[in-house]
């Protein structure tokens, strides 16, 4: 996590050696939080990667990947978002 704005997460994901400034919105409550949203292969260079596994499995896999992050934490607040 670089930054944390009321209903947006900045995140730094790092795949295949490659790091990515990526905002997702959020949810919070109370003592937990979820963040969903989407990367896209080609940023990371994992396009050859997923065209073997289209291959392999005979199936069709789209560029975008759908992340689902979810945490849970202590609240130390001093100021709420």
């Amino acid at each position: 996590i670089k930054k944390l704005h009321p209903k947006k997460i900045h995140l730094n994901i790092k795949l295949n050696n490659i790091n990515k400034d990526i905002i997702f919105k959020y949810d919070s409550r109370d003592i937990s939080m979820q963040s969903i949203g989407y990367i896209d292969l080609k940023d990371f260079n994992l396009i050859k990667i997923k065209e073997d596994i289209e291959k392999k499995y005979k199936q069709k896999i789209w560029n975008d990947i759908f992340f689902d992050i979810r945490a849970k934490f202590d609240k130390k607040c001093i100021q709420e978002l």
